[in-house]
């Protein structure tokens, strides 16, 4: 997302022309820049994406703007040989293709509308717990283990069968909650509560919370219990089937980063609002059967890659974290999100896979080249 953004406007800065790079060697088969982001740089050009053009040239100072050229290049470099090619199939695949429709719904809300009738007003709370996080709590530690969990070949039927239950209006989650004693979005933000400060503990065991939900689940119809199971297998769990200790502590420290910089719990009760509190639209996906997960496949390794970027290179982190820290920011997010969502609505993502996937491959020459 911010990725997309960040090309096309650097594209824009920097004079997008007709020297991209795919494998083609005949010569009248290259693509151009402005090919590959007609549609994006058709946007900055009739500043649509003035916002976050702003961000880019004046909120960040000139390290943070090397930052993220650098950022944009590593992450770039860290795609496998042929990844470029893999994730726009990938991406088409419905359970995937789930993923941007998924973190547009919960952004869309954020910035208001004031157009809409009665006037949706701002969410000014949310922004700015959600700019906190972005800000303070996405550490080298979190990243190595979400870079764990994605790359886990466990995990891409564990997202399947998350997203099929949140995509069809979360009645297994919402029938989850009722079998806990929880009800609605106050039962739902309280059983969160607590076990965000179960796991922020100092002295926090995963074992017994694992054991808890083996005794609820049935692989013989499995439900969004089994899901979220194996997700805290896969994230608190090594091997042996004992806790994974630097899994366990960076999932503690960001539990105790997100309560502190989201004491009201006003981002989960914006995920409640947004994903559990509406009966199943048509958005609704079927369930997945042994040969859907393919592309969950492809993609879920690729971001793993990304993350390791995020990991191990702290400039790259800290500009990323920037970024996201002012595009949610309370007085720039007004602005810039609506931007942002148009974006991730269009065909942006693509695009920029396919300029990717020309930048990593042999260049283009012009008649005259050396």
């Amino acid at each position: 997302m911010a990725f997309a953004a960040c090309v096309a406007v650097l594209a824009a800065g920097c004079g997008a022309g007709s020297d991209s790079a795919p494998a083609p060697t005949v010569h009248d088969q290259c693509v151009s820049i402005d090919t590959r982001l007609a549609s994006v740089m058709n946007q900055v050009q009739t500043g649509h994406l003035k916002a976050v053009a702003n961000i880019l040239s004046h909120d960040l100072d000139m390290p943070s703007q090397r930052a993220v050229v650098a950022l944009l290049l590593a992450l770039a470099k860290a795609l496998p040989p042929g990844a470029a090619q893999q994730m726009p199939p990938a991406l088409q695949d419905p359970r995937v293709a789930t993923l941007l429709p998924l973190l547009v719904k919960l952004l869309s809300d954020l910035p208001g509308d004031p157009l809409a009738t009665p006037v949706k007003p701002p969410k000014v709370l949310e922004m700015a717990a959600f700019s906190r996080m972005a800000q303070t709590c996405l550490t080298r530690d979190l990243f190595t283990l979400m870079a764990d969990v994605l790359r886990d070949k466990r995990s891409p039927d564990i997202v399947s069968r998350v997203l099929v239950d949140v995509m069809n209006g979360g009645p297994q989650i919402r029938a989850a909650l009722a079998a806990g004693g929880a009800s609605g979005k106050a039962g739902f933000l309280d059983l969160l509560h607590n076990g965000l400060t179960s796991i922020a503990a100092p002295d926090f065991n995963p074992l017994p919370l694992v054991q808890t939900l083996d005794g609820l689940t049935n692989p013989q119809a499995p439900t969004i219990l089994d899901a979220l199971d194996g997700l805290l297998r896969v994230a608190f769990l090594g091997p042996d089937g004992q806790p994974h200790a630097g899994h366990v502590n960076a999932a503690s420290d960001f539990c105790v980063c997100m309560l502190a910089a989201d004491p009201s719990m006003t981002v989960l009760g914006l995920a409640y609002d947004v994903l559990l509190a509406k009966p199943a639209t048509e958005t609704t996906l079927p369930e997945a059967t042994t040969d859907t997960n393919g592309a969950m496949r492809t993609f879920l390794p690729i971001v793993a890659d990304m993350c390791d970027v995020l990991a191990q290179n702290e400039a790259a982190r800290d500009a990323w974290t920037q970024i996201l820290g002012l595009i949610l920011r309370p007085d720039i997010a007004v602005a810039a999100l609506p931007e942002v969502i148009e974006l991730l609505s269009g065909d942006t993502v693509a695009s920029v896979l396919a300029l990717v996937n020309d930048l990593l491959t042999h260049p283009c020459v012009t008649p005259g080249d050396p």
